[in-house]
């Protein structure tokens, strides 16, 4: 007969006593994707949990802004701090969270009225709630080519309809913008189409500048897509990251016709 014998680490035992501290994370019932990241990092005990700062445990655990604010909660309620966590200064988790970091959108000092959970301050709360209110249609910006010479500027975009039904829909403006959102160019109204459920379509539009004195690469992207039977102009805004690339930025609906 063969016997598998498994090594069990135990905590440190004094007395008869067992250290909280040394007590496996796993005995802690956090999430078992925050679990996992921690074991691989080498983190197995709530003392080594616990020799952590907030910055060092967000890199450590790669979990996200709501699960890390689960996760310091549920340490908090049990009394387990990390080492940055000081109870006669913070509160809460919140105060500890708004204290520590940065709005993770973009990089401004939280305060009071900053989401703790999310990591944003209130603006950028804000715009991701925006957002997450689009669930007609889905755009991404595929390129843009941009011709000072010709003073043209032509958007490619993909739309996806979301909804389960089709949707007659009409492009109804793209606008490009530089600096404090001058409009430096704008395409209006193209002829109504049809988006099948889930079906991606392509939206070429080229924007004419002429009459712009000085054109400008856009800073920023505005796209107006108006539901035919509804009336409602769905707005979505663009702008430019460090990388180069076109990030979804804003989103508002307006319930009647522009």
């Amino acid at each position: 007969m063969k016997f598998n014998i498994k090594k069990i680490k135990l905590p440190t035992i004094k007395w008869g006593v067992v250290y909280e501290d040394d007590i496996p994370i796993e005995e802690l019932k956090l999430n078992l994707r925050t679990t996992r990241r921690l074991k691989i990092a080498k983190i197995n005990t709530i003392r080594e949990l616990k020799n952590l700062t907030l910055e060092k445990f967000m890199k450590t655990a790669r979990i996200g802004a709501e699960v890390t604010h689960a996760t310091l909660e549920y340490l908090f309620k049990r009394n387990h701090y990390l080492a940055d966590f000081d109870p006669e200064v913070y509160e809460d988790i919140d105060a500890y969270i708004i204290d520590k970091i940065k709005c993770k959108d973009c990089g401004c000092e939280l305060d009071g009225q900053s989401n703790a959970k999310t990591q944003r301050c209130q603006e950028c709360d804000e715009k991701a709630n925006r957002r997450r209110m689009s669930e007609m249609f889905e755009i991404s910006i595929v390129d843009l080519v941009y011709d000072e010479s010709e003073k043209y500027i032509k958007v490619i975009a993909n739309l996806t309809n979301l909804t389960d039904q089709p949707v007659k829909y009409i492009v109804k403006e793209v606008s490009a913008l530089v600096v404090e959102r001058k409009v430096i160019g704008r395409l209006e109204q193209i002829n109504d189409e049809i988006a099948l459920p889930y079906n991606v379509r392509t939206i070429s539009s080229v924007i004419n500048c002429e009459a712009i004195p000085e054109v400008k690469f856009p800073e920023n992207l505005t796209i107006y897509i108006q539901e035919v039977v509804s009336q409602k102009v769905h707005c979505y805004v663009y702008a430019m990251d460090e990388s180069g690339e076109w990030k979804f930025d804003d989103y508002y609906s307006i319930n009647e016709e522009m």
